[in-house]
């Protein structure tokens, strides 16, 4: 017997019922599962601390280090951690009545010795996975403040199943701490870290991912990341092995075979002939006798070698940089020259790919300053927040010049646009109080710095109270504020 319609229906639930799921959901405050336990197996020790990730490390450790220090490798990764970290950048509010927070933290951070080459630091983790930092704080009666930092490597971190952060320490340590209570890792003594003293430690992670369930060794990828030297691992170890057939090819037929006649049938002119041979440069050479009349007795012959043989190899070599430098940076042409074709706009398609790529790994780098800087300021000296200042850092845009055209045509027929966003689609900051700016305003005859605008078609409307804070050909030159934001800083 078929059921009725209204039997087989569901009942909806009603908002009360969507409301108590949502709050049981909300209150649970734990992962459905830790990320070991989504493996079919793992590898921890006794103190749970899990084994370090990277394929490389575990393949070849001192392959690993001269992987790191391979100029393929240093200059692409170079230049990449130099354009995030060469970027203006500012602390945005994220709140009204942020101002004087915003001014504190971007103070602070400015007064950090050598702040652009903490973020280099941090930046290691595109190549490592994770990266790190230690944080030295300086409390006095303006408040509390980092003053300088120690940086860590990568290599040193390690991590519990709980995600828990430890050090790799050496027998320097031991002989200073005799007492410390050390955790025994997989392959050295492991000093974990307590809350207290996790909070002076900065930690960037790059791709953070899940561990596949078959590959024990993955387990702290969720806390470790995956970074560049896992992936090119393998085409690195194929450049080394091109490298050395086309040294050994160099070496030994680069200069050509070297073939020494001699009389049939006598002894001591094929000893002389080899001693010959001995003496010449480069050790490819073969010795035959030679029976025919009409040719001389004793004669070198130097036979040279192909040249489309040695391309192999560096074509090959090439292919495999190209290939980890593409991993690095996104693409190759806007430091490499290669041929695109007349008209073919593959450079520009390559620079807008970079951009890209770029952003992406700056805004991950903004946004472990936030947390693991900025909150951290902010909490110690102004208490917890609902909401934090933004640490940000202004990524020029490509097309940055057509945007701005269109924008100013947008405006001209009455449009609005933030002023925020088209800075940072130039690469520009926020103008602070005090500084000198340029504006289409007090560029024109009879009008000083900070003088209001002379045409009344960029001055917008007036019946909402905002006036000139709304965004005009003003804002777009970035001498305008935006209505309800605080002050940032830019870089000085």
């Amino acid at each position: 017997m078929a059921r009725s319609t209204k039997t087989a229906q569901q009942k909806a639930p009603s908002k009360a019922d969507r409301e108590r799921a949502a709050k049981a959901l909300s209150s649970v405050g734990h992962p459905l599962a830790l990320p070991v336990e989504l493996q079919r197996a793992f590898f921890r020790n006794v103190d749970g601390i899990l084994r370090q990730p990277s394929l490389a490390y575990w393949k070849d450790r001192t392959l690993s280090k001269m992987m790191r220090n391979d100029p393929d490798i240093e200059a692409p990764l170079h230049n990449m951690q130099v354009s995030v970290a060469g970027l203006e950048w500012e602390v945005r509010p994220t709140d009204d009545g942020q101002d004087e927070i915003v001014e504190f933290v971007d103070d602070a951070l400015r007064a950090v010795e050598q702040f652009a080459d903490l973020r280099m630091q941090l930046l290691e983790a595109v190549w490592y996975g994770p990266s790190a930092a230690n944080l030295i704080w300086k409390a006095d009666a303006n408040g509390t403040v980092p003053l300088r930092w120690v940086p860590i490597h990568s290599d040193t971190l390690s991590f519990t199943r709980d995600g828990n952060l430890g050090l790799r320490v050496g027998s320097e340590y031991l002989r200073q701490h005799p007492d410390e209570k050390l955790s025994r890792g997989f392959d050295s003594w492991v000093r974990l870290l307590s809350p207290t003293e996790q909070e002076q430690v900065a930690l960037h992670v790059y791709r953070r991912r899940g561990p596949d369930f078959d590959v024990a060794n993955e387990s702290a990828y969720h806390y470790a990341g995956r970074g560049v030297r896992n992936v090119a691992w393998f085409y690195w170890m194929m450049k080394q092995e091109a490298l050395q057939n086309w040294a050994t090819y160099c070496s030994r037929y680069a200069m050509g075979v070297r073939i020494g006649y001699y009389q049939a049938g006598n002894l001591q002119a094929k000893s002389d002939m080899e001693t010959v041979l001995r003496n010449l440069v480069g050790d490819v050479s073969a010795v035959l006798p030679r029976e025919s009349p009409d040719q001389k007795s004793s004669e070198i012959e130097i036979l040279e070698p192909t040249a489309g043989r040695a391309v192999v190899f560096g074509d090959l070599t090439d292919w495999l940089s190209s290939n980890i430098e593409v991993l690095i940076q996104g693409q190759r042409l806007t430091t490499g020259v290669h041929s695109t074709g007349m008209g073919s706009g593959v450079a520009d398609q390559h620079a807008k790919t970079f951009n890209r790529h770029l952003t992406y790994i700056t805004r991950g780098l903004d946004e472990t300053l936030t947390r693991e800087v900025v909150r951290k300021i902010v909490d110690r000296n102004f208490g917890p927040q609902e909401k934090y200042p933004q640490f940000w850092s202004n990524v020029p845009n490509p097309d940055g010049p057509a945007i701005l055209d269109a924008a100013q045509k947008f405006v001209s027929i009455g449009g609005e646009v933030k002023a925020d966003q088209l800075r940072g689609v130039l690469g520009l900051t926020r103008p602070e109080a005090g500084d000198e700016v340029l504006s289409q305003a007090n560029m024109l005859p009879g009008f000083g710095t900070g003088g209001g605008l002379s045409h009344p078609n960029q001055m917008g409307s007036m019946a909402d109270g905002e006036g000139m804070e709304r965004v005009s050909a003003r804002g777009l030159m970035g001498g305008g504020k935006d209505k309800g934001k605080g002050k940032a800083k830019g870089t000085k």
